[in-house]
């Protein structure tokens, strides 16, 4: 937290999964007895997808989205 006598470091990590790990919703952030509004990806489907894509802001996750309507 920055304030007026001290200053904020921030250090950026990078890292990345192998292309075989799943990624979806944080267990945590998806409220009990409710579904994710997203599935479960492979890391490597993602970025063909985020890098395939036009970038138009999160729209890069359209193609997990869940559609309960169907």
């Amino acid at each position: 937290m920055t304030t007026s006598t001290q200053s904020r470091v921030s250090i950026p990590l990078f890292t990345l999964p192998i292309v075989t790990e799943r990624i979806g919703p944080l267990p945590g952030l998806v409220k009990k007895d409710e579904l994710a509004d997203y599935r479960e990806v492979l890391w490597q489907d993602y970025m063909d997808n985020f890098y395939g894509t036009a970038h138009e802001g999160k729209k890069t996750l359209e193609f997990a989205k869940i559609n309960f309507a169907q």
